[in-house]
């Protein structure tokens, strides 16, 4: 949807050019008057328009300082100046300062309509140009940081898809690490904030901790991120060479790698107390993970900072020392699983169609995976963890549902004698029942906008229908509201107001003895010559001769 702007403040040349392209094969031209430049600039304070066609001399606020304002609130908004021979050589000056184009007020009128189709098509070639996508480009670099440390963080809490842990994936992210290879994990902790109270300290303190520690680990591929307030993730790789020796046996260069690095993370924890007075502790793991077991390696490092050794902080402890080797019950892995499915919970919307079918195949691979290990304690925090995302969803969107059936919280309620299978899917059944109660509401409140801008037309067929104006009568943004009514009652806005028009002048017609000029004014069309222009476009016949056709 474009928006032109007609100024000029003489208004037969304005209500003639609004005349000219309402008839012209534009698609989606919203067309708005303003009979003065001041007019123009009010409306251009609320209203962005694409394309402006203003005359230069007039009083109060020429074409110039116009110009200037419009450039000031729409850069991209093109100017077409309209003059006369008598200040063309003001058009040509204001073609130095950025106007798109002039058309002389006595050329034809294809002349103006092929200067303001010429300007949108160079919006459209804008919207279009290498320079957005540079800009993107530039936008995304500036971001790559964050963006990086957000991806690693998924993985370490186990969300992820297979391509998320790829190769290409880390080099687009500019992530200094080589997901082909394992990698070293280390967590660590800051045990007490105190002294840095303020986030921005705590930030400073944050980068000061990732530059010391890249600084030791300067000989290995290192990356560090924020996994919480007080929690950080540490990832080590051998170098290439040092990885790669056949020189050296495999558990023996392991080894090497672990000792230098409780080594370092000692180094670490040392030059952080002294040099910033902040106490740490770290967890190292056992060895080397792949990337897709990683989630598994920092929770059972999580496990052992929480352990820990004595009471004062400043930690450093390593999977496999002898506190550490209490062997883990036997669904350890299987439950990390389930748990890694389950917070994929979170990140689905129920009422949104798209993301419905995620929720039942995150609950039938909870099914699946009960069925390879079933363990009562896990199917219970596998079904209080869907029906509690479910109650939430409910009770955020659907309150009524609550009351009007108790059924539903019969669903929602464990029964130790129903099988799982069903009591699962029974949970998937009421899913579908929040979509459709969705769906409904959401068809509901749109026919309420539609009815409510069908009364308001009715109503008020002789002021100002433009799409704008409408859109604030339903509180909705103009392109959006366009979109949502073809889509809804399948023809467009515009097409409507201009049925109800010629039914309302049909009507009076056939019905009173209203002159012609005042029916065109009373559906909101101003001038009697385009009223009977359009008339007989739609109509076949002139407003006189369907009349006539009436008083025989």
């Amino acid at each position: 949807m474009n928006r032109l702007l007609i100024v000029d403040d003489e208004k037969m040349i304005v209500d003639g050019i609004y005349e000219l392209f309402e008839q012209s094969a534009f698609a989606d031209l919203d067309i708005y008057r303003a009979y003065s430049g001041k007019m123009a600039l009010k409306l251009l304070g609320r209203t962005k328009c694409d394309v402006v066609l203003s005359d230069i001399a007039m009083p109060g606020m020429d074409g110039l300082q116009l110009q200037r304002e419009i450039h000031r609130l729409w850069p991209q908004c093109k100017v077409i100046f309209l003059t006369s021979h008598n200040d063309f050589h003001y058009a040509h000056n204001a073609l130095r300062s950025g106007i798109f184009d002039y058309v002389l007020k006595t050329e034809e009128d294809d002349h103006i309509v092929d200067a303001v189709r010429r300007a949108l098509d160079s919006l459209d070639a804008e919207r279009r140009s290498e320079a957005f996508i540079d800009q993107a480009r530039k936008q995304l670099h500036e971001a790559l940081p964050a963006l990086s440390k957000e991806h690693l963080r998924k993985i370490c809490n186990g969300v992820f898809a297979p391509a998320d842990i790829a190769p290409a994936t880390f080099a687009e992210l500019r992530i200094p690490l080589d997901a082909s290879r394992p990698v070293w994990p280390i967590i660590g902790r800051v045990d007490d904030w105190s002294g840095y109270e303020s986030a921005a300290d705590r930030a400073l303190m944050t980068y000061a901790l990732q530059n010391m520690s890249g600084e030791y680990f300067v000989k290995e591929r290192f990356y560090m991120i924020p996994l919480d307030s007080t929690h950080f993730a540490m990832f080590v790789q051998a170098s290439e060479k040092e990885g790669n020796s056949e020189a050296v046996e495999p558990y023996y260069g392991e080894h090497q790698l672990r000792l230098f690095i409780v080594e370092t993370v000692e180094m670490i924890r040392s030059s952080m107390k002294q040099l910033c007075k902040l106490p740490v502790s770290f967890a190292v793991g056992q060895g080397p993970v792949m990337w897709d077991r990683l989630y598994h390696a920092f929770e059972r490092l999580r496990k052992l900072l929480v352990r820990g050794l004595g009471s004062s902080g400043e930690m450093i402890v390593c999977e496999g020392t002898p506190f550490a080797d209490v062997p883990a019950a036997a669904s350890d892995s299987h439950r990390q699983t389930v748990k890694t499915i389950i917070r994929r919970l979170s990140d689905i919307e129920l009422t949104d169609l798209r993301q419905h079918d995620r929720f039942a195949e995150v609950v039938q691979e909870l099914k699946a995976c009960l069925a390879s290990g079933f363990h009562t304690s896990l199917y219970l925090e596998v079904y209080y963890s869907v029906a509690a995302h479910l109650l939430s969803e409910i009770s955020r969107w659907a309150p009524h549902l609550l009351k009007a059936d108790a059924g539903i919280e019969a669903i929602l309620e464990f029964r130790a004698e129903k099988p799982y299978t069903v009591a699962l899917d029974d949970l998937i059944k009421l899913s579908a029942r929040l979509l459709d109660e969705s769906i409904e509401d959401q068809r509901e409140r749109t026919h309420q906008v539609i009815r409510k801008l069908h009364q308001y037309i009715a109503d008020h067929l002789d002021r100002d229908l433009s799409l704008t104006a409408l859109s604030d009568v339903v509180y909705l943004n103009p392109i959006y509201l366009s979109r949502l009514y073809k889509q809804t009652t399948g023809i467009g806005l515009v097409d409507y107001i201009n049925d109800i028009r010629m039914q309302r002048a049909k009507s009076h017609l056939a019905e009173t003895q209203m002159k012609i000029h005042e029916i065109a004014r009373s559906i909101g069309i101003e001038t009697p010559t385009y009223f009977a222009r359009l008339f007989k476009r739609r109509e076949g016949i002139t407003p006189q001769e369907y009349r006539d056709r009436f008083n025989k």
